[in-house]
C-alpha cells in the first residue's frame, strides 16, 4: 500500500490521503483476479510435524 498508493507522501491534508487510498481500494478491486489456493492444512500439518521444518518433503502443487 506505501509503495503503491502513498509513495509520494506530499498531501495536502488527511481528505487527500483518504482519496488516495480511496481510490486505490476502488482500482485494485478492479483488477483483482482470484488465484487457487494451493498450500492445503494437510501440508501445513507435515510442515509443523517434520522438526527441521524441511519444507522439501512437501508435495508440489502442479
Amino acid at each position: 500500500m506505501q509503495r503503491k498508493a502513498l509513495t509520494p507522501n506530499d498531501f495536502e491534508s488527511l481528505a487527500a490521503v483518504e482519496d488516495r487510498l480511496l481510490g486505490f481500494q476502488c482500482y485494485d478491486e478492479s483488477i483483482a483476479t482470484p488465484f487457487e489456493w494451493r498450500f492445503t492444512r494437510d501440508d501445513l500439518a507435515a510442515l509443523i510435524r517434520k522438526p527441521d521444518g524441511d519444507a522439501t518433503a512437501l508435495p508440489v502443487a502442479a
